[in-house]
């Protein structure tokens, strides 16, 4: 026979024990809950020096001068500059690429075949049938044509003035020559083959690179992406991974990185490592990359960072020219004007205060300086210097970094200029820099 006052009893202790159980699991959401929220308000070591604080964007200028506005677009009204500036595809995954931009149709952008860019000299009618023995334009944003209209990239205004030959447009936002040429490979793999290559390159190489701590030969060109399936978290669930995003384990791991850095000071060789079992990359990815963001804001040794770039570049280099051989086009590279460094740029509030408060100035400006000479020396073949060419256009940028249509319509005709030159004297792709007066 049941004890039944023994069973209300148990019952009573069941609950009891319940509702302790969820007074503490309560708490323990309300005081995790509560120190994800005081994780935001504490001091990172791997703060982000901003760049907002130098300079005004497009908004701010539409907003504060209109006028002004108009003239850097030509004269457009300001609907169709709004219209350019908001209509900007992002940035998608690709399956073998680190991503590619999102295919769109738009009045101002229209990303169709292999993800290139048309306008209306290369579109979805005739690209299949000109891919072959084309000029490929590969680069990053400002080859692409980020705040301007298909009819006013470098790759557009190209096909303007060369009515005897096809220039296609690669370009994509964010990419460094390094996933420029895996592109090209790809490109090569599918069976297309160019009459010849651009490479329009420069600022995200620096950049990017900037932001790693690993081999210039193995990097993404945005540094998350080089760890998007750490050994630790790539085999357990998708949900356990976004744990580690929270504020709370993402300032727990910026911590032992930065006393990871002050107790060990790790060599380049080191955090350069990825296939030995040892290796801090292998062993503690999220480790290695909030140690590679604090690296990356701090001043850097400038004579390491330049073999780092000049070692990046000529392995590149020599890559593209083996390809080329076996496959039979021409190269070359270009190296760009970094609008971030201009006086010319009227996006940038105070060049005195940029040149004195911002990491970017101080770690990569004497890099672009010494790269230009390199250039100009010829010790970095296959380089041409076109980083002065804002001095000969009005208003060069429509925003920190990116090129307006009059100055993508000047490069082009540098771009040109530089290879009449070349095949006068009887040499494709001369790796002699013209000098300014040429393009007068």
């Amino acid at each position: 026979m049941i004890n039944r006052p023994n069973v209300r009893g148990v019952l009573q202790k069941s609950i009891a024990i319940y509702r302790s159980l969820s007074i503490i699991l309560m708490n323990t959401v309300i005081i995790f809950i509560a120190l994800n929220i005081l994780a935001n308000f504490i001091p990172s070591p791997a703060q982000k020096n901003n760049l907002e604080q130098y300079y005004k964007t497009p908004h701010d200028l539409l907003a504060n001068n209109p006028e002004l506005m108009q003239q850097i677009h030509d004269g457009k009204s300001i609907e169709e500059i709004k219209g350019i500036y908001s209509q900007f595809p992002n940035v998608k995954s690709h399956p073998v690429l680190e991503f590619m931009t999102i295919p769109v149709q738009t009045k101002y952008y229209h990303i169709g075949f292999e993800n290139c860019r048309y306008d209306s000299f290369i579109h979805d009618k005739n690209i299949k049938s000109i891919i072959n023995g084309s000029v490929w334009v590969f680069g990053g944003s400002t080859a692409f044509g980020v705040g301007v209209a298909g009819n006013e990239t470098i790759a557009s205004f190209l096909n303007l003035f060369d009515s005897t030959n096809k220039y296609i447009n690669f370009g994509v936002p964010a990419y460094n020559q390094l996933t420029e040429i895996n592109k090209l490979i790809l490109l090569l793999k599918k069976g297309y083959r160019p009459k010849s290559v651009i490479f329009i390159d420069g600022l995200n190489d620096l950049y990017s690179l900037g932001q790693t701590t690993l081999h210039h030969t193995e990097f993404s060109a945005k540094n998350f992406n080089s760890y998007r399936l750490p050994n630790d978290v790539a085999k357990t669930k998708t949900t356990f991974s976004a744990l580690y995003s929270l504020p709370i384990i993402r300032l727990y791991y910026e911590y032992r990185a930065k006393n990871y850095i002050q107790n060990n000071q790790p060599t380049s060789e080191e955090l350069q490592g990825v296939y030995h079992m040892n290796d801090l990359y292998t062993k503690q990815p999220f480790l290695h990359y909030y140690i590679s963001e604090i690296l990356s804001q701090q001043t850097k040794d400038i004579s390491n960072f330049l073999a780092q770039i000049l070692n990046y570049y000529k392995t590149n280099i020599d890559l593209v020219q083996a390809l080329s051989s076996h496959y039979n086009f021409d190269f070359q590279v270009y190296f760009q004007p970094f609008g971030v460094f201009s006086s010319k740029n009227l996006f940038i509030v105070d060049t005195n205060n940029i040149k004195q408060s911002a990491l970017i100035y101080k770690n990569v400006k004497p890099v672009y300086e010494h790269i230009k000479t390199k250039i100009r020396s010829g010790e970095l073949k296959r380089m041409i210097d076109i980083s002065d060419a804002e001095r000969y256009c009005d208003y060069p940028y429509v925003d920190l970094t990116h090129y307006s249509k009059s100055m993508n319509a000047l490069i082009a005709g540098l771009i040109l200029k530089h290879q009449s030159v070349a095949k006068d004297s009887g040499q494709i792709f001369s790796r002699t820099y013209p000098q300014p007066e040429t393009y007068n």
